[in-house]
């Protein structure tokens, strides 16, 4: 059985590190922009895993926003004691996106090299392919000149050789006990405006509003997310939203918003404003709820 399970954790790394496994990927001293200015692509954030269901017990890879600019991936086998580390940069090339990926946790830091994807994200599947060495005939000492050289090539097929597109797909935690009731989700689904999965990108207090005996009833806050999923009305994938949320203050709470969530907004016919519907309005979104969704969008 452990042989086993180092081979699924083996298979898993190939399979989506092929960054660094595939036979010739080209490998850089400098990334694709600076580390420092680029921006977090907050569609890239969560768990993600192999698309085929025999490999999904394969492992995990968790993607973390860091320092306002990169990213973290954070690989791990089911028992979580084989883990990999790299850090990646997002650059927008023309109308393609790359990711520049360089490993942590195996090399020293002089040691070091870059090796680039194009990518895609799509609903709850990434797709990305490596760039291949075979194209590259000399170095490139700048991120500028690098980045052009890419720019000039994006539709030649030799820029990624004989790799091919390999395909991830969204992981969602399982948590059965956090599933809402079927008639709640009903409800909420009729009265919104929009129903979509986003990933939280800010929060603050808004304004806080006292019960009669002085102590805090309700706390509203504005929130922001990038929407992944649309399922209902005219909210596109990768739109950058804001809407208000009132929070029940009670003793002992404390305020959490985690992972992808479920979100049921109301949009206001005068000023537009997105605000949730009720109390109910957002939800974490687990396996179970995932799999409740199409149910849901069926019945109504």
């Amino acid at each position: 059985m452990v042989g086993s399970k180092v081979n699924k954790w083996m298979f898993f790394c190939v399979i989506f590190l092929a960054l660094f496994l595939t036979a010739c990927p080209y490998e850089s001293e400098v990334p694709l922009e600076n580390p420092l200015k680029a921006k977090i692509d907050v569609l890239l954030l969560g768990q993600w895993g192999p698309a085929e269901k025999k490999d999904r017990e394969s492992g995990v890879i968790t993607i973390y926003a860091y320092n306002n600019h990169g990213h973290v991936l954070v690989v791990e086998d089911p028992g979580g004691k084989n883990l990999t580390v790299m850090r990646a940069i997002s650059t927008r090339i023309g109308k393609e996106k790359f990711l520049s990926v360089q490993e942590l946790n195996t090399t020293a830091p002089l040691d070091r090299k870059w090796i680039f994807a194009k990518y895609t994200i799509s609903g709850d599947k990434l797709k990305y392919r490596v760039v291949d060495e075979k194209l590259f005939t000399g170095k490139y000492p700048s991120s500028s000149s690098l980045c052009a050289f890419i720019r000039n090539n994006i539709n030649n097929p030799r820029l990624f050789g004989d790799n091919q597109t390999e395909v991830l797909r969204r992981v969602y935690p399982h948590a059965k006990s956090e599933l809402p009731p079927l008639e709640l989700l009903k409800s909420n689904y009729k009265q919104a405006s929009f129903v979509v999965t986003i990933v939280l990108s800010g929060l603050e207090t808004e304004k806080i509003v006292r019960a009669d005996n002085g102590s805090i009833g309700y706390i509203v806050t504005k929130e922001s997310g990038t929407v992944l999923k649309s399922f209902k009305g005219n909210l596109r994938e990768g739109t950058t939203i804001t809407y208000h949320d009132w929070l029940e203050h009670r003793p002992g709470w404390k305020y959490s918003r985690r992972g992808i969530l479920l979100v049921f907004l109301k949009k206001d016919p005068k000023t537009g404003a997105l605000r949730t519907i009720g109390e109910a309005s957002v939800f974490r979104m687990t396996s179970e709820l995932n799999k409740a969704m199409p149910q849901l969008t069926r019945s109504l």
